[in-house]
C-alpha cells in the first residue's frame, strides 16, 4: 500500500479524478468533515485490485471508491 495510513481513503482512477476531488475538498466550507487521503490508482484495474488491501490495512476506518463511466 503506498501513501500514508491515514485511517480515512478514497481511491480515485486517475491523476486528473484526484485533482477535482483535492480542489472540490480544499474549498468546501464545512469544518466537519473529517480528513481523508486520496489515492490515485493510476486505472480502474488498479482501482479494483487496491479495494481489499485497503480495506484491511490496519486501523482504516473509511474507504471511499471514485470511479467514472467510460464509453465502453
Amino acid at each position: 500500500m503506498a501513501g500514508s495510513n491515514h485511517p480515512r481513503v478514497l481511491l480515485v482512477e486517475g491523476v486528473d479524478d484526484k485533482h477535482v476531488v483535492r480542489h472540490v475538498r480544499d474549498h468546501q466550507d464545512q469544518p466537519d468533515m473529517p480528513a481523508f487521503d486520496i489515492r490515485d490508482k493510476d486505472g480502474i484495474t488498479n482501482l479494483i485490485s487496491a479495494i481489499g488491501p485497503e480495506i484491511k490495512a490496519p486501523g482504516r476506518l473509511a474507504v471511499g471508491i471514485l470511479a467514472d463511466a467510460t464509453g465502453a
